[in-house]
């Protein structure tokens, strides 16, 4: 059987989320998280196992809006997946118990966070757990000189948790670097975070005139979704709330009153009943440096997700930045979803999150779908690094 390694934007869960410890170093194994299962866990019987395993695929189908986009980018198809795996949950000859059952969820519908953000599900059973994989220290930013008077480097690992102490870092790196022919920022390996990291701190100092980012949000037919739009319109519609400077920009729309886009894939649209337009809105933000006059290099690669791709595609858009590396993984999700939402199996008591509203960027290509390509590939035998490098000395 074919082994899926993504999903949807699920966070897989075991209640009460109280009985679920993390180990010293801040994760627990897959095989701890399973042995954790079976301990807090009663006993089911296998026709419970099939309720839930029908109740989670009939959710997906009705519900998630990018079963076509997994197919079309993966190759995976979800249905088919469950298609072929429920005969064998069902035969009495098939040992089936709580240990058994989530690891056949794990290795067909769920993919660790630290390889896939969004778009894919997240393994951990502890939200909290999820949390520990951003590291909340300076330490987080490193920078240096590599030419003095010319070249200067800064590595940031993950968007999260932004402080006082990040952000002088990341300015006294600016501040540096002034009359610098060169900055080279590398978030290879950058898994996102939150877009302001970037917004705030990276881009808006260091341009001079505004810029604004198209997108399009789309409901299914499921109640589900349309309710999840009208959320995420109601918080962008707010002048005091925002989403991370995201903004709508039109009322909710019947799909056929929205505008045409000539790259939405029709087969995705054919499903569609509401929409709006929202736009990322970025300004100066004056400091006490001048913006970067300089060359500004990107360094991507495949893991880089969530705000980290927003940060990429961005600066691609507005050319901020050279792309040099790798595609990036994607998973750039914007609408979200109301408090509280967290369906959960009706026997295990699994719950799980995903996003039900379907992004596209202004021409109508899924967020999801469409990854932000680099400028320059890495030269062969070359990281990122060593091909900017290679380019500028």
């Amino acid at each position: 059987m074919k082994k899926l390694i993504f999903s949807v934007i699920f966070v897989l869960a075991i209640v009460p989320l109280s009985a679920c410890g993390i180990n010293s170093e801040g994760y627990q194994s897959e095989d701890e998280e399973i042995a954790e299962i079976a301990n807090v866990s009663s006993r089911f019987t296998r026709e419970q196992f099939l309720e839930d395993f029908d109740f989670f695929v009939e959710f997906l189908r009705e519900h998630h809006p990018h079963l076509g986009v997994i197919n079309r980018r993966l190759g995976v198809d979800f249905m088919q997946i469950a298609q072929e795996l429920r005969p064998t949950l069902e035969d009495e000859n098939f040992e089936l118990n709580e240990e058994i059952f989530t690891q056949i969820m794990l290795d067909n519908f769920f993919m660790n966070p630290r390889l896939n953000g969004h778009t894919f599900a997240h393994a951990h059973f502890n939200l909290m757990s999820f949390t520990e994989e951003f590291d909340n220290s300076v330490d987080n930013i490193q920078t240096s000189i590599i030419e003095p008077g010319r070249i200067g480097y800064i590595k940031i690992h993950e968007f999260d948790f932004m402080g006082a102490e990040r952000r002088e870092t990341i300015f006294n790196f600016f501040k540096e670097t002034v009359g610098f022919e060169h900055i080279i920022i590398d978030i290879r390996g950058n898994i996102g975070g939150q877009p302001h990291f970037f917004e705030d701190a990276i881009i808006a100092p260091n341009i001079t005139e505004s810029f604004t980012q198209t997108f399009h949000a789309f409901s299914t037919s499921s109640e589900l979704s349309i309710e999840f739009l009208n959320v995420g319109h109601s918080v962008m519609s707010d002048p005091n709330m925002g989403y991370f400077m995201r903004f709508a920009d039109s009322p909710v729309l019947e799909f056929s009153e929205m505008p045409e886009l000539p790259y939405l894939n029709e087969e995705d649209a054919a499903n569609f009943t509401y929409g709006f337009t929202f736009s990322r809105n970025l300004t100066p933000i004056v400091q006490d440096f001048p913006p970067f006059e300089g060359q500004i290099w990107l360094l991507i690669d495949g893991r880089v997700s969530s705000a980290a791709n927003m940060f990429s595609s961005i600066a691609r858009e507005m050319d901020f930045a050279t792309l040099v590396g790798e595609p990036t993984n994607g998973d750039s999700t914007f609408v979200i979803r109301p408090a509280g939402f967290s369906p959960r199996l009706p026997n295990t008591n699994i719950s799980f999150q995903f996003d039900t509203t379907y992004n596209t960027d202004a021409l109508g290509r899924a967020i999801d779908e469409y990854v932000t390509q680099p400028h320059i590939f890495n030269n062969d035998g070359m990281d990122a690094l060593e091909t900017v490098l290679s380019i500028i000395r």
